[in-house]
This record gives C-alpha cells, structure tokens and sequence, in this order.
C-alpha cells in the first residue's frame, strides 16, 4: 500500500504521457482502430496518388525539356507524334514506378504508426493484469478533474488494496502472488461500471477513476468488488484461498487538487485497514470496527 510522503513524490516525479493516451479509455478503443484503420488506408492511397501524380510530370518535364533545347520536332503535336511510342513508354513506365513507389512508402509510414501506437499502448499498460498503470492513472487523473470541473458532473476515486498479500506469496509461491494479482484485476474489471477507468498503481494496490459518480455510487462500485473477491476463491489452491481487499473512497471537490484526491481515498483505505480490514471506507467519514462494511452486490 503507498504511503502519503510516497503517493507525494509519484506525483511528482512521473513523466506525462501522451494527451490523447490520458483521454483515452479502455470503452474507447473500438472507435479508435476503425479510425485508425481508414487512417492506414487513406495514407498508402494518398502516397500512390500523389507519385502517379508525379509520374504525370515526366513525359510533360520532357517534352518541354527538348522543346526548350531545340531538339523537338515542329510543335507540340509533332513532337509527340514523332515519338509517340517514347513518350507513352515514359508515361506508362514512370506511372508504374512512382505509384509503386508512393504506396510503398505508405505502407512504411503505416507500419511505423502502428508500431508506435503499439508501443505508446505499452508504455501505459501493466504487463500483469493488463490494466492501466500507475504513469497513466498519474496523467489521466488530473485531466478528468478538470473534465468534472468543466462540465459540472461529480466524480469519485476508489483505492483497493489486497489483504495479507505476502501471506499468499509466502505459502503459494511467488507465481501464485501474480496469479492472484491478475486474477483480482479480473475480479475488478467485471465488477465496475462501463465508464470507470481501473488501474494497478502499486504492488497489490489498484485504483478506479470514477466518472460521474458520488460517494455513494462509488462505494457500491467498491463494494461489489470486494465481494466479489470473497464469493471467489483463488484458482488452483487447496485447500481454497479466498483473497479480500480493503477499499477508501474519496470524493473530488470543485476546483480541489488531485493529489488532495488521491491523499482522501489513501487515508480512507488506511482507515479500512485499522478497522480491521476487508471493508468500505470513505473519507472524512467514520468508519464501523465491528463488522465490515459490504452490504451487497447493488448499484450501478
């Protein structure tokens, strides 16, 4: 779990990322490659087009050449009558090979612009459970505040942190501690609503920006994955592990700090954890030692 002075100094230090990975969601990618598919299409086109248009000049940058030199025969039309077969060779021959050469190099700039994107894709994504990472909740997060901010709409930050996470590492294996990170970053991504925005910022520590939603929509959200954790136990173990979690919830204030956000919903998950963990917290609010706070599966 981050500490305070620690969540402090990732903000600060982290690099930006692209605006357009920060706006872009995990509901936004459909869109994206069918337009990123008319994009690759159009360039090699536009290339071949273009160099067919350059081959068009050849046989016209020639007939001007030898009229200019004095060595075209009497007139336009009689140049290219009298080397009819030449210059129809040169307008074919160079067609050929400047359009080849145009899609040709489209097909390069297409193939790089894949790459990239391939890369740029990687750059903010955790290799394990193939969530967002911790580079692109830092970017993102400021930018749906002043998305909240703008549009006047509420918006909410969930924390969630594995109980007795070294407890499975210790008696399962290190491979069974990634299993069972994967396997809580699929338990999460089922048990949100469309338009969150889920991310893995530490080791056992992920995050849910919560467009749109207040307090109470935020818990639900936090609630249905921690029970969610619970009604399913770890794959291949015997006897079975269940993993539970504990959650903070914070709420963004018009024109507040998204450090200040993610400092409440922090401190609401160590709230959750000295209440004795496997519960809901929210911030600035207190929170029942006696029994955890999961009510069930309602909500959004």
């Amino acid at each position: 779990m981050l500490k305070a002075e620690a969540t402090r100094s990732m903000y600060s230090h982290q690099e930006p990322v692209s605006p357009l990975l920060s706006l872009s969601s995990p509901a936004d990618l459909g869109p994206v490659n069918s337009v990123r598919r008319w994009v690759l299409v159009r360039r090699w086109f536009l290339y071949g087009g273009l160099g067919f248009a350059l081959a068009l000049g050849a046989p016209l940058g020639c007939l001007l050449l030898r009229e200019l030199t004095g060595e075209a025969a009497a007139g336009f039309g009689a140049e290219l009558e009298t080397h009819r077969f030449f210059y129809l060779y040169l307008a074919v021959g160079t067609s050929i090979a400047f359009t080849s050469f145009g899609v040709f190099l489209g097909l390069v700039a297409d193939r790089l612009v894949a790459v990239n994107a391939e890369l740029q894709g990687l750059a903010v994504t955790d290799a394990l459970t193939s969530l967002r990472n911790a580079r692109y909740f830092n970017e993102l997060l400021p930018v749906e505040l002043a998305r909240a901010d703008r549009q006047n709409q509420p918006l909410a930050l969930v924390i969630i942190d594995l109980d007795n996470f070294k407890r499975i590492n210790d008696r399962f294996g290190h491979a069974a501690g990634d299993r069972a990170l994967a396997y809580g970053a699929s338990v999460l991504s089922r048990s949100i609503r469309m338009v969150d925005i889920p991310c893995r910022i530490g080791g056992e520590e992920f995050a849910i920006i919560c467009p749109g939603a207040g307090l109470e929509d935020a818990r639900r959200v936090a609630e249905r994955i921690l029970v969610g954790l619970k009604e399913n136990p770890l794959p291949n173990t015997n006897p079975p592990e269940r993993i539970t979690a504990s959650a903070g919830v914070a709420m963004h204030s018009f024109g507040g700090d998204d450090k200040d956000l993610f400092l409440d919903a922090d401190a609401a998950l160590y709230a959750a954890k000295r209440a004795g963990k496997d519960r809901v917290a929210m911030s600035r609010q207190p929170v029942a030692v006696q029994s955890p706070a999961i009510t069930g599966t309602d909500g959004l």
